[in-house]
């Protein structure tokens, strides 16, 4: 209701969306309502099933759940060399949740099933391994940044979703079932309410921890997956088993420098040769629609809502401060 002057405003509105799989409908419900002209999504070849409205009215384009600024790739030029990496197989993500379709609860369950499978080896190296699945472990910000520099390889998943809630239904309804219960296992939700619903579609796209694996020539340890057609398996990343059944394979070849050295370098070469991935090419594609709806970039800044400014403002400072508490 705060932003709701936005709507009928004539400026130049663009939508940035993540996870469109969740509650997709009413995604295009609010686009077409607040006019916005367009949509950079992710999920690229599904846009007639999520943006069915949408994309007869308005404009969709490619876009990707993160862009890449000049200083990043400043910071990577030259990332720590794997010699004075202290850690071997790092990772790190949200806790398993019931409300998580099987491709999202899978992101948890690879790190939780890694380290069970290294633990059964009867012959391993002294591997240093840094895995966890839990909230109050979650890297943010430079931290996470020194974390990723500091491994010389780190798991992955796709990023994405097995399951396609337009409406939020499907999570109200497992909500629901949950109040009162002590306990309910995934595998209950699942067959109650996930089997029938997940229909075999994936919607998924490369995902931060992708390139920033990339810049910082961090191998990849991951599951198959389409990322974005720009991380093909064996190539780009070291093939794991979802079920972690190849682990002593893997292990073996991340200690490779020659391999490891050929996958990370050429990798990144490829992410830095992918144009669209530039902050700087996505902030020209806006200049250049402000073109074709007629308004002058150079003009003196319009009116603006100063009350929301100032609010921004004080959030900004405030994660400043909390980023500079954490370094």
């Amino acid at each position: 209701e705060e932003f709701m002057f936005l709507r009928d405003s004539q400026a130049l509105k663009l939508a940035l969306p993540q996870d469109e799989y969740d509650g997709s409908e009413l995604l295009e419900d609010w686009l077409l309502e607040w006019k916005v002209d367009v949509t950079f999504s992710v999920l690229w070849s599904h846009w007639s099933e999520l943006y069915p409205r949408y994309k007869e009215r308005k404009e969709l384009r490619r876009g990707y759940t993160t862009y890449i600024p000049e200083e990043w790739i400043n910071k990577w030029r030259n990332p720590k060399p794997f010699e004075g990496r202290e850690i071997d197989v790092s990772y790190r993500t949200n806790e398993y949740s019931r409300l998580r379709c099987s491709l999202r609860n899978l992101k948890c369950e690879i790190g939780n099933k890694f380290i069970e499978k290294y633990k059964s080896l009867s012959h391993r190296n002294n591997f240093r391994i840094d895995v966890e699945a839990r909230n109050s472990k979650i890297k943010t910000n430079h931290e996470w940044h020194d974390f990723l520099e500091n491994s010389k390889s780190c798991l992955a998943t796709p990023s994405g979703s097995s399951l396609l809630d337009k409406r939020g239904k499907i999570k109200d309804k497992i909500r629901l079932y949950q109040t009162g219960k002590n306990s309910v296992s995934f595998e209950e939700v699942y067959l109650k309410f996930l089997q029938q619903e997940e229909k075999g579609t994936i919607y998924t796209a490369i995902s931060p921890r992708n390139i920033e694996a990339a810049l910082s020539e961090t191998l990849q340890i991951a599951t198959v997956g389409q990322y974005s057609d720009l991380m093909d398996a064996d190539q780009d990343y070291l093939r794991l088993n979802e079920d972690c059944s190849n682990i002593e394979d893997i292990l073996k070849m991340s200690l490779c420098k020659q391999t490891r050295s050929l996958i990370t370098r050429r990798y990144k070469e490829k992410i830095l040769d992918c144009k669209e991935l530039r902050l700087s090419s996505v902030l020209s594609t806006i200049l250049l629609e402000l073109e074709k709806k007629g308004l002058d970039t150079k003009q003196s800044q319009p009116k603006v809502n100063a009350a929301i400014i100032n609010e921004f403002k004080d959030i900004r400072e405030k994660n400043y401060r909390k980023i500079k508490t954490i370094n």
